[in-house]
């Protein structure tokens, strides 16, 4: 029996056509109709949402009403078209979810990461996840979750699956860190800082393979169903497919890597539906748009309040001291990436500061001058705040995987890790600051 595909999935397909037309020429109509489609499909879906978000759509719905009474359009629009796009992009995640779980190939390239020796299974997890995560996202950490079932390295494995999809948000220009700072920052050039952010990323996996901090109550990787299978690199080479293909997007039409990402994965998924001989099962895909509904949620709500902050912040004298230069832009930076995470520790959105800070910061000197720095900055902000959040899906996630409440996760687990990813980040930031 064809399952019946929800009036809420038919409003994301929607927008996830909208947006694309937007952006290739179809006018600000497009992204308007958009956002009316996602915030339709959260109406929809109003007794599905998790408290937060309601409460976040409620205040994004206030202060856009504030942006359009104080004749603010521009500024609305702008925080219309980035939310709704990160909205999409959750929701092309979702319907790319059905394939990757019915895939005997993703199945057998996950537990590939688990067939290492033991002494050297956590890095293969963490770096052979965060490979894998530039396709399937915070979905890694289910794959690696179902296959430690009844392993008492369960924890462990979870932990470095869960870092390596979050240390993929530093770079992927598939992920929603890279999409809040290409839409912020006018000055920004996606080739040097996709180059500048992968090599810090490669450094920072490097360090905390070595030095992993996880806590010493947590099992050591043993044993656990091994697979030797060379599916793993055919994955690999996949994602590359798929990153290039978004790099000459981007070039050719002068779209953002967002707006590739939702042209892209949802002709991969149709793909990988038809070698698999499903596309019959296309209206199930289609009913997953709606899967990460509160992620969507939240991020188009926040982008909202972000922009409502930014523009209240500027009618005070910080922009000035700003654009002046009388203040120090460096410890500006450093002390960003020190209270992005622990305002997202401390339950708060990580998403409504970040948009903040990248609004605030983006059209202002500094964003000019050092815009790979200010990009890395708050791309690595970004990482470690949702490692260290209680409400973020991964921290969910992974909290549930391991039978411990997502706050042992972020503020116990993660801490340690992502102090010192923090602090490789602020030794990077003052090296682009100072070149």
């Amino acid at each position: 029996m064809t399952e019946r595909v929800p009036a809420a999935s038919w409003c994301l397909l929607a927008a996830v056509i909208l947006l694309p037309v937007g952006s290739l020429g179809g006018g600000a109509w497009a992204v308007v109709a958009a956002s009316g489609a996602v915030v339709l499909s959260a109406a929809l879906q109003w007794r599905h949402l998790l408290p937060l978000a309601r409460v976040l759509l409620g205040l994004g719905a206030a202060g856009a009403a504030g942006l359009l009474i104080t004749g603010q359009w521009p500024a609305l629009l702008a925080a219309l078209a980035q939310g709704a796009g990160f909205a999409a992009l959750m929701a092309v995640l979702g319907f790319l979810r059905h394939p990757v779980r019915k895939s005997r190939l993703i199945a057998q390239a996950t537990q590939a990461l688990l067939s290492v020796p033991p002494s050297r299974r956590y890095g293969a997890t963490y770096a052979g996840t965060h490979l894998l995560a530039l396709m399937f996202n915070v979905g890694i950490i289910a794959m690696i979750s179902d296959l430690t079932a009844g392993s008492r390295a369960r924890p462990t494995l979870v932990m470095a699956a869960m870092r390596g999809a979050a240390t993929v948000a530093m770079w992927s220009p598939l992920g929603l860190g890279f999409a809040i700072v290409s839409g912020a920052l006018p000055a920004f050039q996606a080739l040097p800082f996709l180059a500048v952010s992968a090599a810090f990323t490669a450094l920072a996996l490097a360090v905390t393979t070595v030095w992993p901090l996880l806590p010493r109550t947590l099992p050591q990787a043993g044993a656990v169903p091994a697979i030797a299978s060379g599916a793993m690199w055919q994955v690999v080479g996949l994602s590359a497919i798929l990153l290039a293909a978004a790099v000459l997007l981007h070039l050719g039409l002068d779209i953002g890597f967002t707006v590739a990402s939702i042209i892209l994965l949802p002709l991969l998924s149709l793909g990988w539906m038809a070698v698999q001989g499903r596309l019959s099962e296309t209206p199930t895909a289609l009913a997953g748009l709606t899967g990460l509904r509160n992620e969507g949620t939240i991020f188009l709500s926040a982008s909202i309040i972000g922009t409502v902050l930014s523009q209240l912040v500027g009618q005070t004298a910080f922009p000035a001291l700003l654009t002046s230069g009388a203040l120090p832009m460096l410890p500006i930076l450093l002390l960003t990436m020190a209270v992005i995470p622990l305002t997202a520790a401390a339950y708060i959105p990580n998403s409504v500061f970040v948009v903040m800070v990248a609004q605030l910061l983006g059209p202002k000197p500094i964003g000019f001058e050092h815009p790979l720095a200010l990009g890395l900055a708050l791309s690595v902000s970004w990482t470690t705040a949702i490692s260290v959040s209680p409400i973020s899906a991964m921290c969910l996630m992974a909290g549930a995987a391991c039978g411990v409440p997502s706050r042992v996760v972020a503020h116990r687990w993660n801490a340690p890790w992502a102090a010192a990813l923090a602090g490789l980040g602020m030794l990077a930031v003052t090296a682009l600051m100072l070149c």
